[in-house]
């Protein structure tokens, strides 16, 4: 299996972890008086880790590989839509000169030391 292939791969599992839905931990029932807790529930601090598996993946699998090779990570980004995170804009390359207010300000901070 190729690099690139188990970098897609790698995706297609962050969607699947991303996707899922965990069950409930514990007791958590809705309340009543036969439930061994009542009134309480993990469940609203638990929804805050759901992403856990996804971060994993991106952590020990994504990081190592793009720094032994880049490229490869960069063109599975480039090539599945959802992932691409490039921005287009129509900005022109800098020039090697200054603008001109900056090189009047220049100009001041010299004459005055």
């Amino acid at each position: 299996m190729t690099s690139k292939h188990s970098v897609l791969r790698a995706l297609k599992w962050k969607d699947a972890f991303g996707k899922a839905k965990f069950p409930q931990l514990g007791n958590e029932i809705p309340e009543g008086p036969g439930s061994k807790y009542t009134n309480f529930s993990l469940q609203h601090i638990m929804e805050k880790y759901n992403f856990i598996p996804s971060m994993l993946v991106q952590r020990e699998f994504l990081l190592p590989l793009c720094l032994k090779n880049p490229t490869l990570v960069q063109d599975a980004f480039l090539t599945t839509p959802r992932y691409s995170y490039t921005i287009e804009t129509n900005f022109s390359h800098p020039s090697g000169e200054k603008p001109e207010p900056l090189k009047e300000s220049a100009a001041t901070v010299t004459k005055g030391h």
